[in-house]
Order: structure tokens, then sequence, then C-alpha cells
């Protein structure tokens, strides 16, 4: 997700000091608007999004009145935006006489909290809801986003082995989750489907060419968790279809792709 803003927790009286004028995000960069519809995608209603930004880019803590002014409100409706700012965190209150001025959390410390909670949500639903037999299994799915949901449960589950044969545009979206699998010792083979040049693309580790053609985006993908599971992608980035499957068949037979590969490269390179 983009960085909305670039706030620091800088000494003062505030538990949370705003920013410096040149520590605010960049008004050039990005819209008011465009922040706005992203802070909605972290359960902020539109005119919570509106005050909070106000709040945010200002370096003053603002009465109700100052608020509805600068964010073009109605008062009667931001108040009841604050509140409920104030109880979410995104926003502190700071009592003034007879008056309330409010100043905006950081939204590094409003985010990080969302992220925390909503992962102990998933994690409760994911204990509560049982999982779906996987015997035999066979499924299809299509677009990027449930190829990348599939991509990286399967990457994630893996804990001996994974064998990859990859176009250079559908390995690139899997590279930190592959790379992660290495770091807990999971073994990795690849198959190279576009034929990249040398060097190659970087992401893949020792790739296997399946091709002897000229370097070309293909756009497939294939992947063999602990020869268990299987999940194959074509028609990317333009209509990605997605197979899953635990099918025996039809692992041994992408397995044996990759094992015949293997072999081929290994006799190449036995002295005549």
């Amino acid at each position: 997700m983009t960085n909305l803003f670039l706030f620091s927790e800088n000494s003062g009286n505030s538990p949370y000091s705003m920013p410096t004028r040149e520590q605010r995000w960049d008004k050039n960069a990005v819209s008011n608007e465009q922040i706005i519809e992203q802070l909605q995608s972290f359960g902020f209603s539109p005119i919570e999004a509106r005050v909070y930004l106000t709040l945010a880019t200002e370096n003053a803590a603002l009465t109700g009145y100052q608020i509805a002014k600068m964010a073009n409100l109605p008062r009667p409706n931001v108040y009841p935006a604050l509140r409920r700012l104030v109880l979410r965190g995104a926003c502190v209150e700071q009592p003034e006489g007879s008056s309330v001025r409010y100043m905006a959390v950081p939204f590094s410390v409003v985010g990080q909290s969302h992220v925390k909670n909503l992962q102990m949500q998933v994690e409760q639903l994911a204990q509560m809801i049982p999982e779906p037999s996987e015997e035999n299994m066979v499924t299809r799915v299509e677009g990027t986003e449930a190829l990348l949901v599939h991509g990286r449960r399967l990457i994630e589950r893996a804990t001996l082995s994974l064998d990859v044969g990859s176009s250079v545009g559908l390995i690139t979206l899997f590279a930190d989750d592959l790379a992660k699998a290495r770091e807990r010792g999971v073994n990795q083979r690849y198959l190279c489907f576009d034929n990249c040049p040398v060097p190659g693309c970087g992401l893949c580790v020792a790739p296997l060419p399946i091709t002897l053609e000229n370097f070309r985006q293909t756009g497939w993908l294939s992947m063999i968790r602990d020869k268990q599971e299987a999940l194959i992608v074509t028609g990317y980035p333009t209509r990605p279809q997605v197979l899953l499957t635990t099918m025996e068949p039809v692992i041994f037979s992408l397995n044996m792709l990759i094992n015949l590969r293997e072999s081929l490269i290994s006799v190449s390179k036995l002295p005549r």
C-alpha cells in the first residue's frame, strides 16, 4: 500500500507531536482525494477521512470549528467524526479552558495498530472456520488478486520443496515470498519459461531454460509445493487463469518436466 504520510514522533508536550512542514506528505505526489479513498480502506468514513487529513496536515491542535472551516464540512458532522476518531485512537483531545482542541495521531501508529487488530481477527476466524478438504482437489480461479492470494498461500505452506516454472513477469510477483521460503530452508528448483538473456532476471535461483527460442514473456507459471499441491497459471497479465490441484497425475507430470530438463542439462555438461 502507498505510504500516505511521512510522520515522526517528535519530542514535545504532546505524546504525538505533529510533523514540520518539510516532513508532511508530498502534495504533488498524491492528491487529497486519493488519500481519503485509501483511508476509507482502513475503515474511515468519508467524513472521518477528511477530518483526519485536515488534522494530519496542520502543525497545530485545532478546534472543531477550525476543522469544519478548513475541511469545508458542516460543524454538526465534524464533532461526531472527531469523537469516533478519538475512540479509534486516530486523534487525541487537548483540553484548553472550556474548549477542546484535537491533534492527529501519526498514521504509522494508527495503521500498524489496524494491521495488528486485523491479523488477530484473521487468526481467530481461521481457528473457527474449518479448512475444506483438499483430497484430489481441482479448482479454478481468475484474476491477479486471486493469483496473489493462492500463490502466496502455496509458498507459505511449503516446508520441504518448491518446484517453480515461471515467466519473468510472474516470478516478480512472488520474489519476496520465495526469498522467505528459502530462509525457512525450503529447497527450490526453477525452470525459466521465457529464456531470459544472461544474466537472467535475477529472481530465479539457478534457473533451467526450457526453450531455445529468443526471450519472450510467456505469462506462464507453475509451482509445486512439497510434491503435494500445484498451482498453474496462464494468460498473465491480461487475464490470469489459475488452476489449483492436489491430483497426483498432474503433479507427477509437472515434476517429470523439471526432472527431465534437469537431466538434459546435466548430460550436456558431460565431457565428450
